[in-house]
């Protein structure tokens, strides 16, 4: 949390020293000095994804820094719209309603 707050806090510290009352205002070297820190926000940014264990995607189905393995599978039409129309009306994806499908199926041989 400390890391994402730091890193958003340089990058609006070198946004609006880039407007140009704000750099008149200043001398060179420090708005140098403040667009170099925008490095140290990208690495502090970047430093919070991977204390979270998230680098890109969704929350882990599988647990905390472990990736969910994913299923791939081809469809008829007529199911993938079947499973379209399931998962409007109960307000979910397409992936939950085929994940809840699969869970019931295979739950009770794992």
């Amino acid at each position: 949390m400390w890391a994402a707050l730091v890193g958003f806090l340089l990058m609006v510290l070198a946004g609006v020293t880039s407007y140009k009352k704000a750099r008149a205002k200043m001398s060179y070297e420090t708005w140098w000095m403040v667009h170099v820190l925008t490095y140290g926000a990208v690495a502090a940014s970047f430093m919070h994804q991977i204390a979270n264990g998230q680098v890109r995607g969704r929350p882990s189905l599988t647990g905390v820094s472990v990736e969910s393995p994913q299923l791939k599978v081809r469809v008829p039409l007529k199911l993938k719209k079947a499973i379209d129309k399931e998962a409007k009306r109960r307000g979910l994806t397409a992936s939950m309603v085929v994940r809840e499908a699969l869970q019931e199926k295979f739950a009770q041989k794992s």
